[in-house]
């Protein structure tokens, strides 16, 4: 055999042993199929979760949400009403204590005047009672002769009759008939007390009588007095004018916890309006004025707390009267 056959014959071979091998490397591939992620984690044909069959998942929860729903409800509703009643008592609690204190507010206001024109009219009412108390002096014979005192019927010029101890003392009808001259009278208090002689005391006037001594009586009121009183509202205070006919002296005190504003006129009388309410004014509600001694003081009745801001006296102009103009903050 040749050389050349040899190499024919390897290299047949060799092409033989190419295609055997990719012959198998072929049917590997076909007898193991490609795999799938999906088909891995997905469960078995067997155990597959079957689907809703026309059942909702809230059916069997709807009933009892409805009850829950329901009772929150009612309990809203219970609330709401609650809540309105307590607030209509608030109210109502409120208003309540708001006329207590306006009812405290007027009694203190009232006793507040009371104190003040009750003290004015006591002085006056203690006078007049010291001047109108009666008051019995009891007699007493301090005169050791009886010179005939109690005889009107020109007796004087009789010697006295002189008394002792022992001896009663007789009066006729007529030594009591009359009053005693003056005269007669100073003549027998200054006479002298003789040793043993008695004097005659009024078994009456044996209790003492305290009597008070008689105050000085009232000067005479001065003319002219308070003829009208006008209150008018501007933009930031509220005007009191009275109108003053003579003299206009004044002075004006502001109680901040009475809400009260009271003017003493000393000289001055009242002849206006005495008590009168004011319902559309912003400050004052109403005054009250009274006559003391010999002039006169009025009391305003605020509204709420105020402050004076301006207080003068005008001098009479012509044929018009003085004024006194106070002006109070609103």
């Amino acid at each position: 055999m040749s050389g050349f056959s040899v190499f024919r014959a390897f290299t047949r071979l060799l092409l033989a042993g190419g295609a055997v091998v990719a012959l198998a490397s072929c049917g590997v591939g076909h007898d193991k199929p490609a795999t799938n992620s999906a088909e891995l984690v997905a469960p078995p044909p067997g155990m597959a979760v079957a689907g809703p069959k026309g059942l909702s998942e809230g059916v069997y929860y709807d009933a009892e949400l409805r009850d829950a729903m329901t009772k929150l409800d009612g309990m809203k509703v219970q609330l709401d009403g609650l809540q309105g009643d307590l607030q209509a008592s608030t109210q109502a609690m409120q208003r309540v204590a708001a006329m207590r204190d306006e009812l405290d507010s007027l009694d203190a206001r009232f006793k507040a005047l009371q104190a003040r024109m009750g003290g004015q009219d006591g002085s006056g009412a203690s006078a007049t009672a010291s001047v109108t108390e009666s008051t019995t002096v009891p007699m007493t014979l301090e005169s050791a002769t009886m010179p005939s005192a109690l005889n009107v019927v020109g007796l004087d010029t009789q010697a006295p009759v002189p008394v002792s101890a022992s001896t009663p003392i007789q009066a006729g009808p007529q030594d009591l008939v009359g009053r005693m001259p003056e005269s007669v009278g100073a003549k027998a208090a200054n006479a002298p007390v003789t040793a043993g002689m008695k004097p005659v005391v009024d078994e009456k006037a044996k209790t003492p009588v305290n009597t008070a001594p008689a105050k000085a009586a009232p000067a005479a009121p001065v003319k002219g007095g308070v003829s009208g009183v006008r209150i008018g509202t501007h933009e930031n205070s509220v005007r009191i004018v009275l109108d003053v006919a003579g003299d206009a002296a004044f002075s004006s005190e502001l109680d901040s916890a009475n809400h009260i504003l009271t003017i003493e006129l000393p000289k001055a009388k009242w002849a206006a309006v005495k008590a009168q309410a004011i319902s559309a004014n912003p400050v004052v509600a109403s005054y009250s004025a009274q006559d003391a001694g010999t002039g006169s003081v009025v009391a305003f009745a605020l509204k709420k707390d105020s402050k004076v801001l301006t207080s003068s006296a005008l001098k009479s102009v012509d044929s018009k009267p003085a004024r006194i103009v106070i002006d109070l903050a609103k």
